[in-house]
């Protein structure tokens, strides 16, 4: 009597001896796809094969300890556990899935060859004196794939992520059965690697059929992949470039691959950075021109903050040349999600948090659908404004000018706000008593932008005239001294720390130097900040006193303080809170940046204008981005930390400060 795939697919899913599982299909084949079944909450099996009753996956013994049969014992025990599980999904799929006649068969051949592995892992446990059964079994590929209902879904996660895994791990553990003087289990592995290599093609044949582009293939895989798999999972220790290959994977794809980063294991956190968030229209990253590109360019800072476990959204893929760069760097870049920003990002989850530059529009309309997974978004905060922060210092200065002391700027240079032209001409008339030239800054605005400066006693002229009128009509206005900067201080939570930062003469932000403050700036700051060296500890009672006023006002974390050394007809002062930032901010990111420094480098991260510059800083140093130690932390070299281009963003790091004040003096 000729047994059908489907029952055979039954015996093989649900059968509860060993003998079951490896059972050859009957021939001739005789398919009969049939109504789909109901997933069974495990596969059958004997007790002692039973799924450990933890969820989390045990980690594979290490190459070097092969020489131990007990440890290579335990890795055979692993695959063989592998083996079976493939066995079970595949005769799930097949009792499950609606897939094309060709696909099934292929799938037969498929779970043929697994149970052919499977039987030659149990022969090379038995002169090791183990038995299936004897470590614990890990169920995750079956929680991974067990309940997909769409075959392209299963094939993404199967033939195109664990399998294509699979010849990795293949390629690393038969090199390392070689070291161990273990040429027979080596040459089982390379065995098994030819299998997987068909698998693997037979995978992407029923996943993608050709013709099909490189970001076409992996845009769709990345969407058909179901939580917990993600795009990591399909690489092992080493990337077999030329397994692929054989499989019919591009090039192109492959390069992908090897760049990419994702969790394996916590939810993913998800980044999303738009640093035109709190302008007027809130949209930045959609403009054409110069504004856009900006925020284009910075959109891709997380690939550098986040951990390897997150995910980050962004505007447009990665070049695989930057990916590569920053790998080479020791950063190891996150999971990427490409999305439209006039719509929700597509996040499945389990997700984490949402780590975003700050409140804006493009955040809310990308990531405010997966609050209740993600938690609440940030919202503006009243102290965000430039008027709200100009009330704070004024109710505030008394305060912090003592616990500074001297050297803070004098009560002439706090701004006023005003709401009316009369307001306005009166506020102006009175910095000009002490200070000739006048800033007159919107309400919200943001890298030197939407502010007027009076130079000239004969403004403000007509076109100022018209500018201000606008605004008024839409809220507040903040007058101030035009103040001579030097340097800027920023003050950054979590923990308290002081970067030294460094801006154009429109107030664009150019470079930071994180570090201790008085090692990063001139003597003459360095005096000030100290007292003349006698009161070192000015600028921390300074910082706690900031704190605690913005604690006051609960202020929420992250946020940044703008602080200004400015230049005055009696020497130095310090304008200590120019305005409070509730959010993310370049002195933070660079804050973060110098985590991957070497503890006896020093750094600067810097924003440039076009190759020329980068090219000018990489003759300074030599050539090569050097990591070192287990952290892979950076002792020296230029990384690029955005896409190059129109705007760039670049992390310098040299062993001492002689040789970075070189290198950055070629930018001038």
């Amino acid at each position: 009597m000729t047994t059908s795939v489907r029952a055979h697919a039954e015996r093989l899913l649900l059968g509860t001896a060993l003998a079951d599982k490896l059972a050859p299909f009957p021939r001739p084949l005789v398919d009969d796809p049939g109504p789909p079944i109901a997933r069974p909450e495990a596969p059958g099996r004997p007790p002692h094969l039973a799924f450990s009753a933890s969820t989390r996956r045990a980690r594979l013994p290490a190459p070097e300890t092969l020489r131990d049969p007990a440890r290579g014992g335990e890795l055979i025990h692993a695959f063989a556990n592998h083996e079976l599980l493939a066995i079970e999904l595949m005769a799930l799929a097949l009792l499950r899935l609606d897939m094309s006649p060709r696909a099934r068969r292929e799938l037969v051949a498929t779970i043929e060859d697994e149970q052919r592995h499977l039987g030659s892992y149990l022969d090379r446990l038995a002169p090791l004196g183990v038995r299936l059964g004897d470590h614990p079994l890990s169920r995750f590929f079956w929680d991974a794939l067990a309940a997909v209902d769409s075959a392209p879904s299963w094939h993404a996660g199967m033939g195109l992520t664990l399998e294509q895994a699979n010849l990795d791990f293949m390629t690393w553990y038969a090199s390392a059965f070689r070291a161990a003087d273990d040429p027979d289990t080596a040459d089982l592995l390379d065995a098994v690697r030819r299998d997987e290599i068909a698998h693997v093609a037979r995978g992407l044949r029923a996943f993608a059929p050709p013709p099909t582009s490189a970001d076409e293939l992996w845009t769709r895989w990345c969407d058909a992949l179901v939580a917990p798999l993600q795009p990591r999972r399909a690489r092992g220790p080493v990337l077999d470039r030329e397994a692929r290959r054989q499989a019919g994977l591009p090039e192109a794809f492959i390069d992908r691959l090897a760049a990419t980063s994702g969790s394996r294991g916590r939810p993913p956190d998800v980044w999303f950075f738009d640093v035109t968030g709190e302008s007027d229209d809130g949209d930045g990253l959609l403009a054409d021109g110069p504004r856009g590109d900006v925020a284009r360019a910075l959109a891709g800072l997380p690939l550098v903050l986040a951990p390897e476990d997150d995910r980050v959204l962004l505007p447009a893929p990665p070049s695989a040349d930057h990916l590569a760069r920053l790998r080479a760097a020791g950063f190891a870049p996150p999971g990427i999600t490409v999305v439209d920003l006039r719509r929700p990002a597509a996040l499945r989850p389990p997700l984490g948090r949402a780590v975003v530059w700050g409140p804006g529009r493009t955040t809310d309309r990308l990531l405010g659908p997966h609050a209740a997974t993600l938690g609440p978004l940030p919202t503006a905060h009243p102290l965000g404004g430039k008027c709200a922060s100009a009330e704070l210092l004024r109710a505030a200065y008394a305060d912090l000018a003592d616990a500074f002391g001297p050297g803070l700027v004098g009560p002439d240079a706090l701004p006023r706000v005003v709401t009316s032209e009369g307001e306005l001409d009166a506020a102006v008339a009175d910095v000009r008593r002490g200070h000739p030239r006048v800033l007159i800054k919107a309400d919200v605005s943001s890298s030197g932008r939407e502010r007027v400066r009076l130079l000239h006693p004969h403004e403000p002229d007509d076109r100022q005239r018209g500018w201000i009128r606008r605004r008024l009509a839409s809220g507040p206005l903040r007058v101030e001294p035009w103040l001579e900067g030097v340097v800027d201080l920023s003050l950054h939570s979590t923990p308290r720390r002081r970067v030294v930062c460094r801006s154009d003469a429109a107030g664009r932000f150019v470079a930071a130097f994180p570090g201790r403050p008085t090692a990063a700036v001139a003597p003459e700051v360095a005096r000030l900040l100290t007292g003349d060296g006698r009161d070192p500890g000015r600028l921390d009672r300074l910082d706690r006193a900031i704190e605690a006023l913005l604690a006051a006002h609960d202020v929420p974390a992250p946020w940044g303080v703008d602080s200004l050394v400015v230049r005055a007809a009696d020497g130095l002062r310090l304008h200590p809170l120019l305005e409070v930032n509730p959010r993310w901010t370049m002195g933070r990111v660079a804050l973060r940046l110098a985590r991957r420094v070497h503890g006896r480098s020093v750094c600067a991260w810097l924003h440039l204008a076009g190759d020329a510059a980068l090219d000018r800083l990489e003759s300074a140093l030599p050539p090569d981005v050097v990591a070192v130690g287990a952290g892979r932390r950076i002792r020296r070299g230029v990384v690029p930390t955005t896409e190059p281009g129109r705007v760039q963003t670049v992390l310098v790091v040299a062993e001492d400060r002689r040789a970075l004040g070189a290198a950055l003096a070629r930018l001038r």
